[in-house]
């Protein structure tokens, strides 16, 4: 273990800057080793490091950082987070008790939508992570828990995986959270969910808020998909395009706060992301991912 620690914190800057300093600044709240992986300014890297984290420069997509990160980590578990991300009170706690479990490999927690995002930003986070605020994570259960679940999926803004679990080596595209996930199952292990691991996503993030942004994304998703899958599977992939921007723009507002569902121009981002969402998994159901992992920053 990295220090006797039994969880380091993977932090993947996306906006940088004073998001950065106040995600560590959480997070030295706890025991735990906090990693930084990214290309930062001097004057920023100095201020991280005297805050007690190691900072990696790499500049790197973000699921190639994500490898980097786990590979200098040195404990049982790692936690990958992003710095639009701010833990719950409970969290840290709620990890102590749950890392002698051998119940799963990979856990996560609700996720909270801060009120005051713009509408822009609130919109992708409603886009990716509706699905996962408190009133609506219960529909990702497969089965019953009393204190925690197992669900379909995870979401990645704050991923925790037991170490060992992770694919060795790590593939050239990196940590794909949808693709340890589907590994984490077929080794028989479910994806567990925890109220108690809650998390909010509380910092605008202007660069990941743009259609091409994602339009890439769903061809990540859609191009991960392709491996040993026919014409007919390509073709009701596509065909499911059809009906996500509807789907999508539905599931997301109904896990928006009411504050941000109440705002029209919120609506539209969101219908014109679940758009450009669908045209990169319809992209990606027909030519792969191509270059898109690059822009994944």
């Amino acid at each position: 273990m990295k220090g006797g620690r039994a969880l380091t914190f993977v932090v993947i800057p996306l906006v940088g800057r004073s998001a950065l300093e106040g995600c560590v600044c959480a997070l030295r709240q706890t025991p735990a080793a906090i990693i930084v992986v990214g290309e930062l300014e001097p004057a920023l890297t100095g201020r991280i490091r005297s805050m007690g984290a190691e900072v990696i420069c790499c500049a790197a997509p973000v699921p190639r950082r994500r490898a980097v990160g786990a590979a200098a980590a040195r404990s049982e578990w790692i936690a990958l987070i992003e710095d639009t991300c701010r833990i719950g009170d409970a969290w840290y706690a709620t990890f102590e008790a749950l890392r002698g479990q051998l119940a799963s490999d990979a856990w996560s927690g609700p996720i909270d939508i801060a009120g005051d995002l713009p509408a822009r930003c609130a919109a992708l986070a409603g886009l990716e992570y509706g699905d996962y605020s408190r009133t609506r994570w219960p529909r990702l259960a497969t089965g019953a828990g009393d204190t925690w679940r197992p669900v379909s999926r995870l979401a990645g803004l704050c991923l925790m995986y037991r170490t060992r679990a992770l694919p060795l080596p790590i593939s050239d595209d990196g940590l794909i959270e949808i693709e340890v996930n589907e590994r984490i199952l077929a080794s028989g292990k479910p994806l567990a969910l925890h109220p108690g691991l809650a998390v909010t996503y509380a910092v605008a993030d202007p660069a990941s808020a743009t259609l091409r942004s994602r339009f890439q994304h769903g061809r990540i998703y859609a191009g991960g998909r392709l491996d040993g899958a026919g014409w007919p599977t390509r073709f009701a992939g596509i065909v499911k395009c059809l009906a996500l921007p509807a789907v999508l723009t539905a599931r997301s507002l109904a896990g928006l706060p009411r504050m941000h569902r109440r705002r029209m121009l919120t609506t539209c981002w969101l219908f014109g992301f679940a758009l450009a969402w669908s045209a990169g998994e319809a992209t990606g159901w027909l030519f792969g991912r191509g270059e898109s992992l690059g822009a994944w920053r």
